[in-house]
């Protein structure tokens, strides 16, 4: 009988220590999951922010580029407008240089 009961206590320490084994794994299986929920969350606003840097620099990239364009138009509109008025100049000089072969000073 005696025999029996040490083995009863034996047993039923071994469920007790069992179950405490078991809601210890449930509390870090808890807290795994929210350190694992956290880490998601965390990567999911590093990948939204990184989705808007490359979105803005997308823009930023398509900015230049238009940018880059309307100052090469305006380089070449610039180049034009000093040629015509450099040939508007010449002829002013040319003029002039005929007014004076005449006498009179334009």
């Amino acid at each position: 009988d005696a025999v029996l009961r040490q083995r009863a206590r034996g047993l039923a320490n071994q469920g007790r220590l069992a179950r405490t084994k078991a809601h210890v794994l449930r509390l870090q299986a808890g807290e795994a999951v929210a350190v694992a929920s956290g880490d998601l969350s965390r990567a999911t606003r590093l990948e939204k922010g990184r989705a808007l840097l490359k979105r803005q620099a997308e823009g930023d990239r398509r900015g230049f580029r238009s940018s880059e364009a309307e100052i090469k138009k305006d380089v070449s509109e610039e180049g034009l407008l000093r040629s015509k008025a450099a040939k508007v100049l010449g002829r002013v000089k040319a003029l002039r240089r005929h007014a004076s072969a005449y006498g009179k000073p334009a």
